[in-house]
């Protein structure tokens, strides 16, 4: 983690990601009324890079609660995987 990346709820991050400044994963997904739970989360993969203001959200919980991102992945700025996405390698 690089100074003010953010990994919270609930949020499995594999081995060797690099999280730049501003970075943001493991929020609950942008849905009004929802409430955090632990069937919502995230997982992302070994030798992921999210650079700055990158955001990944965790799954909403009545379609399975998981957002997925594969291994070695590239999250350029500013960019945003929302909730239940799934992202391969």
């Amino acid at each position: 983690l690089i100074s003010h990346a953010s990994v919270i709820g609930s949020t499995v991050l594999g081995a060797n990601c690099t999280l730049h400044p501003h970075a943001v994963l493991g929020g609950l997904p942008q849905v009004i009324g929802l409430t955090e739970s632990p069937d919502s989360r995230l997982e992302v993969g070994e030798g992921c890079v999210f650079r700055e203001y990158a955001t990944a959200h965790t799954g909403m919980p009545k379609f399975g609660g998981l957002t997925k991102v594969g291994s070695n992945c590239y999250v350029m700025i500013g960019a945003h995987v929302a909730h239940d996405c799934r992202i391969g390698n």
